[in-house]
């Protein structure tokens, strides 16, 4: 089980990213070599249909000028360009060359001739512009891929032999919660580099700090009344925020809001002999005495209003059989 994304997570064909739309949204994402190719390809079609195009256009111009009663020589030139110019820019240099050439026959010449050297020169330019934009199309939807979830899911310790879990499991999340913390620390700050952070990345939530806050228990339980912190994180989208491509109609907001205080410890703790809380069965635990607070009973199968058990005069490694939650750690991190 993977701590880190690479290359092969990453779907490579067509998918819909739900930022843009079902249309505008419809990406293909490819590899280096066949992004390159494909560029190389959609370069050579553009310069060979604005080839096209132009024979197109210069057909119909030279059909709408024909007239039958004799002409000119500047009119049979002028066709004979029309018709066999390969491409826009060369057919602009050569009515060019045209109109200098007569340009000291009487009648004008530059009317008849210089409104199609100005078009073709228009129509040159854009199709050159149009070919050096074309590389622009493998990067139009910016840097996003769809990962292919291979690696997604819930693992269900809950089946999980004592062994395997002290042994596999429970490391594994260690390095999982190492990797996170590595991760937010090179990731999760405004100077955050591309490079080191490839993947989806923000690099911050609107935090919102209120440190004058009111109790959120009873007054009584509180320290102050008055100086408690609430940390909101307002309300995240699932797609923008989180990165999982949905439709506006699937899309959910996540709110996490954190209020916090320091409690009273006087009338809500009393200390016990863990004996006493094993009836008499020392194996159970290998303490002397446990703490206990009463905020409120957490624990479903036990009477009274006990929060939490900890841990005092350790003698050994704890053993969690005594209480869920019980597992005398100064600190659990998750």
């Amino acid at each position: 089980m993977a701590t880190t994304i690479d290359t092969t997570d990453v779907h490579v064909g067509h998918w819909i990213n739900l930022s843009y739309g079902t249309i505008r949204g419809s990406t293909v994402t490819l590899t280096k070599r066949d992004g390159a190719f494909l560029t190389a390809a959609i370069a050579i079609f553009v310069s060979f249909a604005g080839a096209r195009f132009w024979r197109v256009v210069t057909f119909v111009v030279s059909l709408c000028l024909t007239k039958r009663a004799p002409q000119d020589g500047v009119y049979h030139q002028r066709q004979a360009v029309l018709r066999n110019s390969p491409d826009a820019l060369s057919t602009c240099w050569t009515l060019w060359r045209v109109n200098w050439a007569w340009r000291k026959k009487k009648g004008r010449v530059w009317r008849r001739v210089m409104p199609l050297v100005v078009i073709a020169f228009l129509v040159g330019l854009a199709l050159a512009a149009v070919g050096v934009l074309s590389s622009q199309i493998s990067s139009s939807m910016g840097d996003e891929v769809l990962l292919n979830g291979k690696q997604c899911g819930w693992v269900d310790s809950d089946n999980m032999s004592p062994f395997v879990q002290h042994t596999i499991f429970e490391p594994y999340t260690s390095q999982l919660h190492q990797a996170a913390i590595l991760r937010a620390q090179q990731c999760y700050t405004t100077d955050a580099s591309t490079e080191n952070c490839p993947t989806f990345v923000k690099p911050g939530f609107p935090l919102s700090v209120i440190t004058n806050a009111s109790c959120p228990f009873q007054a009584s339980m509180c320290q102050d009344n008055s100086s408690n912190l609430i940390v909101d994180a307002g309300y995240l989208n699932s797609h923008f925020d989180f990165g999982v491509n949905a439709a506006p109609s699937n899309r959910i907001l996540f709110r996490s809001r954190m209020h916090c205080a320091p409690l009273v410890l006087e009338g809500y703790s009393s200390l016990v002999d863990a004996t006493d809380l094993s009836n008499g069965n020392t194996t159970v635990v290998d303490y002397k005495q446990m703490m206990q607070y009463y905020y409120g009973n957490a624990f479903l199968d036990q009477p009274g209003n006990l929060s939490y058990l900890y841990p005092f005069n350790q003698t050994g490694v704890a053993n969690d059989l005594l209480y869920p939650g019980g597992y005398g750690l100064d600190y659990t991190l998750g």
